[in-house]
């Protein structure tokens, strides 16, 4: 089972950027378009509820994912200065070869399709949380990634998802379909 998140909610928790994007309208369109993709290729994905706080969803994922389960984490990264840009991916400080190789999957397909700069995979230490709940909270029994897709601060991080976001979510649905079929 894949489990796509939302990283904020409907409630506009997330981070503004260029020409009024919302990092919560923007990973609620990126989840629901890649689960969409997945459910046409017969894979078995699940949503988080677009109404809930991060601790209901963390409480919720806790009490269903299993060992061989997916749970990705989709956010946006913002930032004061324009000028910052690129894409990373973040995993657990207890990672496993399993999703540290999901994460380096997934941070190719979107560098790739996107053309931004690959900021690399990174622990969640190195992160400015320093721990990250979907990480290392309660689906921590689940292979866990967390994407920042691109800075919605940055006007050309933002041009170039705009305008290749169909080959980005062509081949991120793509990764996730190999890891459900290889993996599940």
């Amino acid at each position: 089972m894949i489990y796509l998140i939302a990283g904020h909610n409907s409630k506009g928790t997330g981070a503004s950027g260029v020409r009024g994007t919302d990092e919560a309208e923007m990973t609620i369109e990126l989840r629901d378009d890649i689960a969409d993709n997945l459910r046409r290729a017969g894979v078995k994905v699940t949503t988080d509820d677009d109404r809930k706080s991060l601790r209901s969803v963390l409480r919720w994922l806790g009490s269903i994912v299993r060992p061989n389960d997916v749970v990705v984490d989709i956010h946006f990264n913002a930032f004061h200065s324009t000028a910052a840009n690129g894409t990373e991916v973040f995993v657990s400080k207890n990672h496993t070869e399993r999703e540290a190789k999901l994460a380096r999957n997934i941070l190719d397909a979107i560098t790739e399709s996107l053309g931004t700069r690959s900021r690399g995979v990174k622990t969640e230490d190195r992160s400015q949380h320093r721990s990250i709940g979907i990480l290392s909270g309660r689906p921590a029994k689940a292979v866990n990634v967390l994407i920042e897709v691109c800075f919605i601060t940055s006007p050309s991080d933002v041009s170039k998802y705009d305008a290749n976001y169909g080959k980005m979510l062509e081949r991120i649905s793509e990764v996730l379909m190999n890891e459900a079929y290889c993996n599940g």
